[in-house]
């Protein structure tokens, strides 16, 4: 199996006004189900018969320690239990032991050396990562500092291969071991990205003014938009980031 993103979720506190916020923003329609994981409702969103990502109450043990609302990139990986074994050997925190997920597949909860949180999934059913659609996760880009705080880490326990980025000084390029390119890392200063590091799911929209009104009359806030590149960064009505980048635009512009 080649390491790819694959899937994101939001982990919330208000399940209620987050599918109001996300069913008028991106039109998704839910699908409540049990997850054995969370001992939750997981709330599949879809777009026809799409599965895009999904939304639940945050956990009882991340509400104790302040988590804020957040959304969650997944990597797919082969085998769990050897990737996160030598994610721990190589600096980085394990926040949840590879567990059931569904009954079919697992997961582990995993922060890099930076702080960086992401979640690997071992299984085939989750496939949340499409070429284009308005509402659908296209892309995941790292927000981190200082590049040489994961290049090494990412390499050695995932395979992957991490580039500058031939257009920016800022942004890295990240392949996987089959040399597709899969995501990006952005190095940001803390001023303007906050003091912690993360990654981000991009979601694509049709029109990304009329989005703006939408996110703007549901309560959410507009953080940073480049109308250059027509990218932006979105905050819902319970504080959790997300990005977009308008139809047609090109992956590595956002």
């Amino acid at each position: 199996m080649k390491s790819n993103f694959i899937w994101c979720d939001l982990s919330t506190f208000d399940i209620k006004t987050a599918r109001d916020f996300y069913q008028k923003v991106f039109h998704w329609k839910y699908q409540e189900t049990k997850n054995e994981t969370i001992n939750e409702a997981y709330h599949m969103a879809y777009l026809g018969n799409d599965a895009i990502s999904a939304i639940f109450v945050m956990p009882e043990f991340l509400q104790k320690l302040n988590m804020p609302s957040f959304w969650m990139s997944y990597i797919s990986v082969e085998n769990i239990d050897g990737i996160v074994k030598d994610a721990k050997n190589h600096g980085a925190i394990i926040e949840i032991k590879p567990m059931s997920f569904d009954g079919n597949s697992k997961i582990a909860l995993i922060r890099d050396p930076s702080g960086a949180g992401f979640t690997v999934y071992e299984g085939k059913d989750l496939k949340g990562k499409y070429e284009s659609g308005h509402g659908r996760m296209v892309w995941n880009v790292l927000h981190v500092n200082d590049i040489t705080l994961v290049k090494s880490f990412y390499e050695e326990v995932f395979g992957f291969i991490i580039q500058p980025n031939s257009e920016s000084n800022f942004r890295y390029d990240i392949f996987n071991a089959s040399n597709e390119l899969i995501a990006h890392a952005d190095v940001i200063s803390d001023d303007i990205k906050g003091d912690k590091q993360y990654w981000v799911p991009i979601f694509e929209v049709d029109d990304i003014d009329i989005f703006s009104k939408d996110v703007k009359s549901m309560g959410g806030t507009i953080v940073f938009r480049d109308d250059l590149y027509e990218y932006a960064i979105f905050a819902d009505t319970q504080g959790a980031s997300f990005m977009v980048k308008n139809k047609n635009e090109y992956i590595q512009y956002y």
